[in-house]
């Protein structure tokens, strides 16, 4: 089973030829890691602990900033989450977020693009970005904004 800095590699090389392929994207915010099982999420978990702070548990994971901010292709990541064992996540090793330069003119350019799904949850709105490869969103509300993490 993949580690968490292997799983964030493999998961923004995953979803590299269809993030480029996008306007407005400034760089990675936040990923939410999906474990393969329930001893795979512990195993992350325990991993987590050694190298980041949790600063929230929910019902679908915990949130962790890490120590040490990781360098990706995509730029600095702070934030991530250990999500719940789900097994509809199992075609994903992780979904990422992305910020936006212009988030309005983003979403205006593919709202009514098919290969996007808008999404309102209570914290925030944006749209999910789904293909055999990648599992990526876009969100009105950054993840490292809604955290304060600067």
């Amino acid at each position: 089973m993949k580690d968490i800095k292997t799983i964030i590699s493999c998961c923004l090389n995953d979803c590299e030829k269809d993030i480029t392929s996008l306007k407005f994207i400034d760089g990675v915010d936040f990923i939410d890691i999906f474990p393969r099982s329930e001893e795979h999420k512990q195993l992350l978990d325990e991993e987590a602990s050694q190298i980041a702070d949790i600063i929230e548990q929910t019902d679908r994971g915990n949130f962790y900033i890490f120590h040490k901010p990781v360098e990706t292709k995509f730029g600095v990541l702070k934030i991530f989450k250990i999500r719940k064992f789900d097994k509809t996540r199992l075609p994903w090793l992780a979904a990422p977020d992305f910020r936006m330069t212009d988030y309005s003119k983003f979403l205006k350019t593919y709202t009514h693009d098919n290969r996007f799904t808008y999404i309102e949850k209570p914290t925030y709105t944006g749209l999910e970005f789904k293909t055999k490869d990648s599992l990526i969103y876009f969100l009105d509300v950054p993840t490292t904004e809604y955290y304060n993490v600067k």
